[in-house]
Parts: C-alpha cells; sequence; structure tokens
C-alpha cells in the first residue's frame, strides 16, 4: 500500500515538472515576428522564354507578303486578260480590213517591190490621204505601238509606267513621227519644186507601213498568246525583219531620188539624217 501511493507521488511529481517546463520559455525557440515588421520585397520573374521568335512580327510579315503576292497575282491576271483583249482585237481587225480592201491590198504589195506597178498605184489614188489608207494606217500604228511596247518591256524602257498607258504613248510617238514626216516631205516637195518625188515618196513611206503592220501581226500574236520564255526570240526576230523591211525601203526610196540625187547628195544625206535616223533616236531617249 506504502509502495503504490509512493509510485502515485513519484509520478505526480514528474508530471508537474513537465508542465512547470513548457509553461517557461524555451532558450531555442525562435522569438515571433513584430507586427509592425517589414516584408521582404518580391521580384517579379519573367517567365518567357527570351530565344522564342516573336509570333507577331512573323505574322505581320506573313500577311504583308500574302498581300503583295495577291497584289502580283491580279496584276499578272489583269495583264494576261489584256493581252487576249489586244489579239482578238488585231485579228478582227485584220479581218476587216482584208474583207474590205483585198484588192487594195494586193497592188499595195506588189507596187512596193515592182516599179510599174507603183507608178500604176500612184496615178491611181491621187493622194494617199484616202479613208482605206487611213485604216490601214491605224492598223499598222496599233500592231507597232504593241510590238515596240514588248520591245521597251523587254529591254527594260519605261517600267515606271502601266501597260496601257504605255501602249498609248508608243503609239502617239509612232503615229506623230510619221505624221510629221509626211508634213516635212510635203513641205520640201512644194520648197524646192520636187513635188512629184515627194508625193511619190510619201506613198512609198504609207506602202511599207502598211505591209510592217500586217507582218508583226503574226509577231504580236505569238506574243501575246505564246508563253513567256519565247517573247524574247520572237522580238529578236522582228527586230531582224524590221532592219531587213527597212533596207529595202532605202533602196526603193532610192530608185525615186535617183534623178536628183547626184546634184543634191549633200541635201540628201542631210534629209536622211534630220528627217528618217534622228526620230529614231529622239523616240528610244524617249523610251528610256
Amino acid at each position: 500500500m506504502k509502495m503504490r501511493i509512493l509510485f502515485q507521488l513519484v509520478v505526480f511529481v514528474l508530471f508537474s515538472g513537465s508542465l512547470l517546463s513548457q509553461v517557461e520559455d524555451n532558450p531555442f525557440e525562435l522569438p515571433n515576428l513584430p507586427d509592425g515588421s517589414v516584408e521582404a520585397p518580391t521580384i517579379n520573374i519573367d517567365s518567357s522564354n527570351p530565344f522564342e521568335i516573336s509570333t507577331t512580327t512573323s505574322a505581320r510579315k506573313i500577311a504583308q507578303e500574302a498581300s503583295v503576292n495577291e497584289t502580283n497575282d491580279a496584276t499578272k491576271e489583269s495583264a494576261s486578260s489584256l493581252e487576249v483583249g489586244m489579239a482578238i482585237f488585231v485579228m478582227v481587225f485584220l479581218a476587216v480590213l482584208l474583207s474590205l480592201f483585198r484588192g487594195l491590198f494586193q497592188n499595195m504589195l506588189d507596187s512596193a517591190l515592182k516599179d510599174r506597178k507603183f507608178n500604176q498605184v500612184y496615178r491611181r489614188m491621187q493622194g494617199i490621204w484616202r479613208v482605206p489608207n487611213i485604216l490601214f494606217y491605224m492598223y499598222f500604228t496599233i500592231n507597232a505601238a504593241i510590238f515596240l511596247f514588248y520591245c521597251a518591256n523587254y529591254f527594260e524602257f519605261m517600267n515606271q509606267l502601266a501597260t496601257l498607258y504605255r501602249i498609248l504613248v508608243i503609239a502617239g510617238l509612232v503615229l506623230a513621227y510619221f505624221f510629221a514626216k509626211h508634213i516635212i516631205v510635203e513641205f520640201i516637195g512644194r520648197t524646192f519644186d520636187i513635188e512629184n518625188e515627194t508625193d511619190r515618196y510619201s506613198l512609198l513611206v504609207l506602202l511599207f507601213n502598211i505591209i510592217i503592220g500586217v507582218i508583226l501581226t503574226p509577231l504580236n500574236i505569238m506574243i501575246l498568246l505564246g508563253p513567256d520564255s519565247f517573247q524574247g526570240i520572237i522580238i529578236i526576230c522582228g527586230i531582224v525583219i524590221l532592219l531587213l523591211v527597212f533596207v529595202l525601203f532605202l533602196l526603193r526610196g532610192l530608185s525615186i531620188a535617183n534623178a536628183f540625187l547626184p546634184r543634191n547628195t549633200f541635201h540628201f544625206f542631210m534629209y536622211l539624217c534630220t528627217i528618217e535616223i534622228a526620230p529614231l533616236f529622239i523616240i528610244a531617249k524617249m523610251m528610256m
């Protein structure tokens, strides 16, 4: 019994000591922070990848390239439709002229190569400014403008102008050149009393221009409707053909001027340089 009471006292004492030790301050316990303490500043760190490519810039570039491609496609489609329209117009115009003036065109073709036939046509026409001649001259102007337009495009002239505007500019230059040429030749004939020769020469210019207009028709159609890879070859062949026709024209012109050429050699070469050659260089310079 005594042992039991003693054991209970020992347990009570030990338990009371443990409670008192919990109430006392623990020297190893960290003190609580005061209420007015300052919190440590937080640093915001960007979690994005610095090596990642900006999708906004890429999307903007893609949109710009798509817009440029759409513009180029629309331009090519418009140019293609314009080429088809010009080819159809040229063929229809020639068909109408040949159906209405087939006999006249055959006589013009023969007279450009034969002196006797040329004299007959000259006496029969009584002047070059007739309706059939004007229509053929218009056809020549259109074909010459189309061919020269593609020459300018091939040699990179007048690239800052639109397609249709370039064709109209070239047609205006061609028409102005030959109209001025006829006026100057007529003025020379009346001034120096050689109207017979100058009228024959004006008729010769008309005939060769009509022939050139017909020669340029298949070349222009091949350029307009053919593949782009063959345009350069067709243009070079057309230039060679035009040079050969021009040489033939000069020979026929010399046969007309043969009567007074020995007495006026200096004046003839002055005319050749100022009227025949110089305007061509001026037009080429204006197209550059």
